[in-house]
């Protein structure tokens, strides 16, 4: 929940060391949901529900996504922008924006990522508590130096900032293992992907990729340049 013309001058220069965790990330999610829809979509030939979140996360109080949403030959796109306690939220690119609380769902298509319980030095400690005792497997992710790593599903809830003991994420219920790669130095957050049970059924697989780890971003409400 990214539009060029909310953008202002930006640096994709870190600004922070890996010791003060994640600062600020933009990232890529895909999700698909099958075995829900059934009939809803057959006649598009496609009954699976396809989600694409682009985000810019400035800092715990500042967040940008562009949502795409498609199910069989319908497609909606969504955006959104929080500042501090306030979002607005609009259908398409030059819609009317709607204001409302940080908290509300709308613009966000009923999935979206916590991005502020991967921020900070206590998320970062709760990453490598989470990761102690699991075989670490060196990979290359892009161009960055990585571990992969299978995550037990009460791990990568906490990891997301919820429960160990309680399904519920963010992202929706997590029951199975997820995987989960980090940064080689620092082991900042690189890539997950994990499947989620709705609790209307079926099954919505996601995957996460974070880039522009602790770079300058800038997210301004909408009208303010």
């Amino acid at each position: 929940m990214v539009v060029l013309a909310l953008v202002g001058c930006r640096s994709n220069t870190p600004t922070h060391s890996a010791a003060d965790g994640l600062q600020s990330f933009r990232y890529d999610l895909t999700a698909v949901t099958t075995g829900v829809f059934g009939d809803a979509a057959a006649g598009a030939g496609d009954a699976s529900l396809k989600v694409a979140v682009t985000g810019d996360v400035a800092d715990t109080h500042r967040e940008r996504t562009l949502t795409e949403m498609k199910l069989g030959a319908s497609t909606v796109n969504l955006e959104r922008v929080r500042v501090d306690d306030k979002a607005w939220s609009r259908e398409g690119k030059s819609g009317n924006w709607s204001q409302g609380p940080a908290s509300a769902t709308s613009g966000t298509a009923g999935l979206g990522l916590d991005s502020t319980a991967l921020l900070g030095a206590d998320a970062r400690a709760r990453i490598k508590t989470a990761l102690e005792g699991l075989t670490a497997t060196d990979e290359q992710v892009g161009d960055v130096a990585a571990q992969r790593y299978t995550v037990p599903a009460e791990r990568m809830r906490v990891i997301l900032g919820a429960s160990a003991t309680g399904e519920q994420t963010s992202l929706g219920r997590i029951n199975k293992d997820s995987t989960f790669w980090v940064t080689k130095d620092g082991q900042l957050p690189v890539k997950f992907v994990t499947d989620t049970s709705p609790t209307t059924g079926g099954t919505v697989h996601i995957e996460i990729t974070m880039r522009d780890r602790n770079a300058t971003i800038e997210v301004k409400q909408p009208g303010q340049g």
